[in-house]
């Protein structure tokens, strides 16, 4: 997004307990000053129902994020100081999502949006859950005018995912 000489960035945060655990999660918009970036500016911050937040899409005024235990959140940023959680469902069988992609849908048709989660260790940096029956992991979402709705899910736990064509990347 351009506005002036800034750009302006969607950036997630989680603030870490004493024993390196996460305890709140956020979502900063930020405007990056191209001169002098020491003129950035915080825009706006969002505090997100869940303790994790770690992928997230931009896309217009929507943010899509993987909101930990909360699952996927969908952000309204049509004005950058005043974003708001629009819409959020938790996956199920209940992993925390880590990462989501979208598909570009055209105007009128149902969004379809993927999910990737697992349990993550933060202070690691790793995912430490292990593929098992029935544990989740992958999910499909569909997003139109009734709603969010989880179509499905696969035994298939990973961090980021990436949406190309009819295909999705796991890693």
């Amino acid at each position: 997004f351009f506005e002036r000489g800034s750009d302006r960035a969607y950036i997630t945060g989680v603030l870490l307990g004493g024993d390196g655990k996460p305890v709140e999660a956020r979502l900063f918009t930020v405007a990056f000053d191209q001169v002098n970036p020491a003129n950035s500016t915080i825009l706006g911050s969002l505090e997100l129902p869940s303790k994790l937040v770690r992928g997230l899409r931009v896309r217009n005024a929507r943010v899509l994020l993987g909101m930990g235990e909360a699952g996927i959140g969908i952000v309204d940023s049509f004005l950058p100081n005043k974003t708001y959680l629009v819409e959020s469902l938790a996956a199920n069988p209940s992993l925390p999502l880590l990462d989501v992609a979208t598909q570009d849908a055209t105007a009128g048709d149902a969004g379809v949006l993927v999910g990737v989660g697992g349990e993550f260790n933060v202070s690691g940096n790793r995912l430490v859950t292990a593929e098992a029956n029935g544990s989740g992991g992958f999910y499909v979402f569909r997003q139109d005018k009734s709603g969010l709705r989880q179509l499905s899910s696969l035994d298939l736990p990973g961090t980021r995912v990436s949406l190309q064509g009819r295909f999705a990347y796991v890693a």
